[in-house]
């Protein structure tokens, strides 16, 4: 059956998510092989309770590739992984689509209805969380499959390169600055008044819980809480500051602090988030959750520009 009477069937019976990886399945599928790329992510080392920003680079050696899927696993005793789309596939006018396969092992899909092909560089940022209890030594990001598509539908051989992570003793950063990142962009940088960020760490809402987040004081009501991330709006009460300190203190009063610059207004939406659907975990001050919730759809009185938010996990 040809694809042009095959899709609409699927348009019928498949919810949009499912829509968009049948049709990357399906264009995968195609023949001709051409030219390899490449995937790869460099080694680099952390310490158990770190939560390390990690590129998954990609290198096009052949033809313009303009669709790329590939299943990533890790050992899930110790590590845990969250992803915003990279650099170079937004500036290809990609979205990235990640999907659970089994509580090892993830697919990311790099796709969009375009032919535009994705530049090399960094596709995916990897968010490499890691648990507090990681016993010390080599861990592996390995690359399980990987298929990639060129513009006219035929399938690119792609080679891939798997990373290692060597922990070592002792314990490191929850969060860093690198993980705190705009709302609606997903992308680090300056903090703003009013601003909904997104916060992701390793455990940073799981037990003993998180007791708030703070900057230079003020607390910031938050919008979500999940095991590796926090969403959170940016008190007005910094505005008019250079620099601010944001806290992360859990139940047990130890505490995360990073200097973050500050901006007059937000660079992106994210007035009144939509954080992922669900309830807050079981650990959640149920009471609290439902307050901030109420609290950030209060933009104050310089949010005449429309904001949206968005997250990945």
């Amino acid at each position: 059956m040809g694809r042009e009477l095959l899709f609409p069937r699927l348009s019928r019976i498949l919810s949009p998510i499912r829509i968009v990886l049948a049709l990357g399945l399906a264009t995968f599928a195609g023949t001709e092989p051409g030219l390899c790329a490449d995937l790869s992510i460099s080694p680099f080392v952390a310490s158990p309770g770190a939560s390390v920003p990690v590129a998954v680079l990609f290198e096009n050696n052949g033809p313009a590739v303009s669709g790329l899927q590939f299943d990533v696993s890790v050992d899930n005793s110790a590590l845990s992984l969250a992803a915003v789309v990279g650099s170079a596939a937004r500036g290809s006018g990609k979205s990235l689509y990640v999907a659970p396969l089994a509580a090892n092992r993830t697919r990311f899909l790099l796709w969009q209805f375009s032919q535009n092909p994705i530049q090399s560089g960094t596709i995916v940022n990897l968010f490499v969380n890691i648990a507090p209890a990681a016993i010390p030594g080599t861990y592996h990001i390995h690359f399980e499959t990987a298929l990639a598509t060129d513009t006219s539908g035929h399938s690119v051989l792609v080679s891939t390169s798997d990373g290692t992570l060597t922990v070592q003793s002792g314990y490191g950063a929850p969060i860093l600055p690198q993980s705190v990142l705009n709302g609606a962009s997903l992308l680090p940088g300056s903090v703003a008044p009013g601003e909904i960020i997104t916060i992701l760490g390793s455990a940073i809402g799981s037990s003993p819980g998180l007791d708030g987040i703070t900057f230079d004081g003020l607390p910031a009501p938050l919008t979500y809480m999940s095991s590796g991330q926090v969403n959170a709006v940016v008190p007005f009460g910094i505005a008019g500051r250079t620099t601010t300190t944001l806290d992360v203190v859990n139940a047990s009063r130890t505490s995360t602090r990073i200097s973050l610059p500050v901006a007059p207004s937000p660079p992106a939406s994210g007035c009144n988030p939509s954080p992922p659907a669900g309830t807050p975990p079981p650990q959640t001050d149920r009471t609290r959750w439902r307050k901030s919730r109420a609290a950030a759809r209060y933009c104050g009185p310089s949010a005449s520009a429309p904001r949206s938010s968005s997250t990945a996990s």
